[in-house]
């Protein structure tokens, strides 16, 4: 993994619109060995694409984080960080008005609460 303030690896995000021909919104920040991994833009709107770009190093796993967010394309969900560590013990929280009465199953009607996390999409980077 890239470790913060000592990323050689650049890459650069970008949203595009629905056509995939203009650019709506781009992080270009420079990743040349004294940088953090990260890349950061304010929300997509429905139907424009989020592109990463390897602008220049190795060719890595990418981390994108929406903050709550859905990409129609992505791989299953899971959880990072902290409560991902071994013996940890993570959860969620949703909104009662849309889980109860029935068990929390998931899914865009009952999206988990982001609390204390900036809208936006983010990506980082690892080996």
């Amino acid at each position: 993994m890239d470790a913060l303030g000592a990323s050689g690896n650049d890459y650069d995000l970008y949203v595009l619109d629905s056509s995939g021909a203009t650019v709506v919104s781009s992080s270009t920040t420079i990743q040349n060995g004294t940088q953090d991994p990260f890349e950061i833009v304010s929300p997509p709107n429905v139907g424009e694409r989020v592109v990463v770009v390897l602008a220049n190093g190795a060719a890595r796993f990418l981390h994108i984080r929406s903050f709550g967010g859905q990409l129609a394309i992505n791989t299953a969900g899971s959880i990072v960080g902290h409560a991902g560590a071994t013996n940890a013990f993570a959860c969620a929280a949703v909104d009662i008005h849309t889980a109860y009465p029935n068990p929390f199953s998931g899914g865009a009607a009952k999206v988990s609460n982001q609390f204390a996390a900036m809208p936006s999409v983010h990506i980082a980077w690892s080996t």
